[in-house]
């Protein structure tokens, strides 16, 4: 899948099935819903249950996603990071995250 992606390492849950947030660099990429989109089909081809936050609409204040994202996040099984995301790690760094 060349350069954006990191290697996918498959995981299993026994009596269910792994619901995997997926998580990378969102703002100030014009192309991350292509990105995002591409990424959630593999993990969807590999049995996961994922969340990708592409999806949402457009509209909502970044407070108000990061305030969603972090409920979503706090139901998953595993994060999945996407090459871009040690810069996001301020942004969840700012946020008071107990899982």
């Amino acid at each position: 899948m060349g350069g954006i992606f990191a290697p996918v390492t498959v995981f299993f849950i026994i009596g269910g099935v792994m619901k995997v947030y997926l998580s990378g660099m969102i703002t100030g990429d014009s192309n991350y819903r292509q990105k995002f989109n591409a990424m959630a089909e593999e993990l969807l081809s590999y049995g996961y249950v994922v969340f990708n936050p592409a999806v949402l609409p457009d509209g909502f204040d970044y407070e108000d996603y990061m305030d969603f994202d972090l409920l979503i996040l706090s139901r998953c099984d595993a994060i999945f990071l996407m090459r871009d995301w040690k810069t996001i790690i301020h942004h969840l760094s700012t946020s008071c995250l107990v899982i």
